[in-house]
């Protein structure tokens, strides 16, 4: 993962992704972003990886939520 200071991300008022999903100046890449079934398997793929994504964060939340709060001991234990 690189990190940059594209405006499209820095810039946005809301979270924001950037995905390349190929090069039109690789001629292999190019013919197959041409195909209307790769697009759709791309899609899919970004779709499925954001949906994951999204139901660990939730799981993660409602575990933070229901973990009883832990405080520091009103005094240390004896020996």
């Amino acid at each position: 993962v690189k990190q940059a200071g594209f405006y499209v991300l820095g810039g946005a008022a809301m979270p924001a992704i950037l995905i390349e999903i190929g090069f039109l100046t690789n001629r292999k890449e190019e013919k197959k972003l041409g195909t209307a079934e790769h697009r759709e398997a791309l899609a899919r793929a970004i779709y499925t990886g954001l949906a994951e994504y999204k139901r660990r964060y939730d799981q993660r939340m409602r575990t933070a939520q229901s973990a009883p709060a832990r405080s520091a001991p009103a005094s240390l234990p004896s020996r």
